[in-house]
């Protein structure tokens, strides 16, 4: 009979102090089971993970599953690259996070002619 096994981890974040253990699934229960070890982070590790990477490309994690439909949402990082003002504009108001503690946007120097 296997002995399962389970890792504890803590979160700390220096904007807000988070200490939450949790048990995440090693990647045999994922081939046993059918189940991903990242839907069973917390939404602030997964916040944290959307952090690294632009908002867009967070937005697209909302079709992995239920649970993550609306993960990226509560995101407290926003980080938009090379998108128009419309695009910007329609993902602030789909975002419902009570704080944003970094915003930030890259755009392109060149003007358009008119």
């Amino acid at each position: 009979m296997e002995e399962e096994e389970d890792a504890t981890i803590a979160v700390r974040n220096p904007s807000h102090h988070v200490s939450r253990p949790c048990k995440i699934k090693r990647s045999s229960d994922l081939i046993d089971g059918g189940e991903d070890s990242i839907s069973d982070l917390p939404d602030e590790i997964l916040h944290h993970i959307f952090s690294f990477i632009p908002t867009r490309l967070a937005i697209r994690t909302s079709v992995l599953s239920k649970r993550w439909r609306h993960v990226w949402s509560e995101t407290p990082h926003l980080s938009f690259e090379y998108v128009s003002h419309k695009s910007i504009s329609k993902t602030l108001v789909n975002h419902s996070a009570s704080k944003i503690t970094s915003f930030q946007i890259c755009t392109s120097l060149a003007s358009e002619a008119h």
